[in-house]
C-alpha cells in the first residue's frame, strides 16, 4: 500500500487525473491541497510559486500502470509523481483497497 503524490502547478491537470484514476479504480480516495508555496531556486535565485499536491491510497503493484496512463494523458506537461509507503493502516480500510482497486 502506497500514498500516490501527484503535484502539478495547474490544478486543472490534477483535477483531471482525479477522475482518471477514480474511473479506472486505481486509486481508492483522492485528497487535493490548493495553493501550497513552494520555493525553489533558478538561476541562483530563490523562486516561488503556488503549487497543487494530489495523494491517493492505491496498492504499490499499480504503481507503474498508474505511471504509464498519466504519461500517456499528460504527454506534453507530465505531472510531479511518486509514492510514499503505508506502513500501518486500519485493517478495514486496508480490506477496502484490496477489494475496491483494480486487481493486480
Amino acid at each position: 500500500m502506497i500514498v500516490l503524490n501527484i503535484q502539478s502547478d495547474d490544478r486543472k491537470q490534477l483535477d483531471e487525473a482525479a477522475e482518471l484514476l477514480l474511473k479506472e479504480r486505481l486509486v481508492i480516495d483522492i485528497n487535493i491541497r490548493s495553493d501550497i508555496e513552494r520555493y525553489t531556486m533558478k538561476e541562483g535565485k530563490v523562486d516561488k510559486r503556488m503549487h497543487h499536491v494530489m495523494r491517493a491510497r492505491t496498492k504499490s503493484l499499480l504503481f507503474p500502470t498508474i505511471e504509464k496512463l498519466l504519461r500517456t494523458q499528460f504527454k506534453i506537461n507530465m505531472p510531479e509523481l511518486f509514492s510514499v509507503p503505508i506502513i500501518h493502516m486500519d485493517w478495514d480500510q486496508t480490506l477496502q483497497l484490496r477489494d475496491d482497486l483494480e486487481e493486480v
